[in-house]
């Protein structure tokens, strides 16, 4: 254990001795990257700076908040739905519908219902903090062991008693796996709420001001810094928490499953897509009479719709080739790197830590410095998109290289496998699960970077454009549009993704049950 740390504090003074080198020598002007020891004596130095410190107060009073919010709704919510499958099989499309539109498209419509204020900030981060937390505690409830639940009854205890030491468990632990992730996204959601709008006086405005308004390079990346080690710390904080021996319970391994049959199915479709239609039905009757230009109903969003039919779908492939060439090179960068230091264990003891700083960094605290480094444009948008997408799955692939079960290790270097064909025929298949969830956390990502990068970083095409443009033109029918649109869009991505997980690993797992 002591020589793992070691190795990791190693790979980050190793960092910063090459960065110190690189930028004192002049082999990369040092307006673009500043030497490391100027970057953190200016971070020392912010907190003798009252706008800073304000900034960063505000800040960190509306993620706590935010996140207390998403607590209070997350887990109720998720005990609801978890414990009647009806109910949850129902909500299931509209939910799956709501979940991929990004909370920054939000941000025109919400500053006009909401003012531009904290609780605009506050209401956004709790709709994009919610959904991780909320799906943790419904797997929880749906993955406890079966006999472990009905011993607890045989033994006569109450359903408050079962609750309280069998399921309780297996929620407080989905919960803090959840509110790891929800961090993340909240802190990312009121970054970018700063840099768009500026409303709250956060960091995110604070930081923008510096480097595009000043072109500050130094105090953009001492505040991202400061912001990198306060979320590396909670993240670590919120990690230890998860270990509590207390809060590994029993489950079952695999999710609940239903009935089979061609009727059931038939019956879980007409729930699923049943309420989506009666949510829609109820929103048109609730706004038609309204004649409120902020929220219009339905029927006049999908003629906005039809009238912008030609320029909606020349901005989808737009968007969508940014998305696939940014999403693409953080795929071939981080599984590829990731399954080289999850086979070199020393190797990854050494770049983790890095690693998990630079992932702690909300990506959008970025964008300031490859304004300055890219400026505005299709290449700044890639770009950010690229990087905030890297490291999820960089991570996940680690992690599962690491679980593979180590009989299948052995067995391979027993026949003198190959270094490549052991990592392309084994190790990859193997950690396929993982890989595909760090897919699947970055695609959402990508959408969210690719909608902030398009509006404030200066393209003329692409969802993310035509949304801040109608907002700007006071053109609300077309802004609604825009949300469904990326929902759409958001929703077909992710089921693109379920497909290949059910094709790609599913499969396997039975296979395994079969034998």
């Amino acid at each position: 254990m002591n020589s793992r740390l070691l190795r990791g504090v190693a790979g980050l003074v190793g960092l910063f001795l090459i960065w110190e080198i690189v930028s004192r020598a002049g082999i990369v002007d040092s307006f673009l990257l500043p030497a490391p020891t100027g970057v953190l004596a200016r971070a020392v130095s912010l907190f003798g700076e009252s706008d800073f410190v304000v900034a960063l107060v505000a800040t960190l009073l509306t993620w706590a908040l935010s996140l207390g919010i998403t607590i209070l709704i997350a887990v109720p919510l998720g005990l609801l739905l978890g414990s009647l499958p009806g109910v949850r099989t129902a909500a299931g499309a509209v939910i799956e519908f709501i979940r991929p539109i990004p909370a920054v498209a939000l941000i025109p419509v919400s500053t006009v219902l909401l003012g531009a204020g904290p609780v605009t900030t506050i209401t956004l981060a709790v709709f994009a903090g919610t959904w991780p937390m909320l799906f943790g505690v419904i797997a929880a409830i749906r993955e406890t062991d079966p006999l472990l639940l009905d011993t607890a009854r045989v033994f006569g205890l109450r359903k408050l008693a079962v609750a309280a030491r069998v399921r309780l468990p297996a929620v407080v632990r989905a919960t803090l796996i959840g509110f790891r992730v929800s961090v993340a996204l909240e802190l990312i959601i009121i970054v970018s709420t700063g840099l768009i709008t500026g409303i709250s006086g956060g960091i995110g405005a604070y930081l923008w001001n510096a480097g595009e308004a000043v072109g500050d390079t130094t105090t953009v990346l001492a505040g991202t810094v400061i912001i990198g080690i306060l979320g590396y710390a909670v993240n670590q904080a919120l990690l230890l928490a998860e270990r509590l021996p207390r809060l590994h319970p029993v489950t079952s391994g695999t999710p609940e499953s239903g009935q089979t049959g061609s009727s059931r199915w038939l019956v879980r479709f007409a729930q699923r897509w049943g309420t989506l239609a009666f949510v829609v039905v109820i929103w048109q009757l609730a706004t038609a009479g309204l004649h409120n230009p902020y929220a219009p109903p339905p029927t006049t969003i999908a003629t906005s719709a039809w009238q912008n039919a030609s320029t909606l779908a020349a901005s989808i492939p737009i968007s969508l080739a940014k998305i696939g060439i940014g999403w693409g090179i953080a795929v071939v960068g981080g599984v590829g790197l990731g399954l080289i230091l999850g086979m070199l264990p020393r190797a990854a003891d050494v770049i983790e830590p890095v690693g998990a700083f630079i992932r702690a960094i909300p990506p959008v605290l970025l964008i300031p410095v490859l304004v300055i480094w890219t400026h505005l444009g299709t290449n700044l948008e890639i770009t950010t998109i690229a990087l905030g997408c890297a490291f999820p799955i960089l991570v996940q692939t680690i992690e599962g290289v690491r679980t593979i079960e180590p009989v299948l290790i052995d067995t391979s270097h027993s026949y003198r496998t190959g270094r490549l064909r052991h990592a392309v025929t084994v190790v990859a298949p193997a950690a396929a699960p993982k890989i595909l969830t760090g897919l699947r956390v970055s695609l959402g990502l990508a959408l969210i970077l690719m909608v902030i990068s398009e509006v404030i970083g200066g393209a003329t095409s692409g969802l993310g454009y035509q949304l801040g443009f109608a907002s700007g033109d006071f053109d609300y029918p077309l802004t609604w549009a825009c949300f469904v649109l990326l929902g759409i869009v958001g929703y077909l991505l992710n089921q693109l993704l379920l497909a290949a997980d059910h094709r790609f690993v599913s499969w396997r797992h039975e296979t395994v049950a079969e034998e």
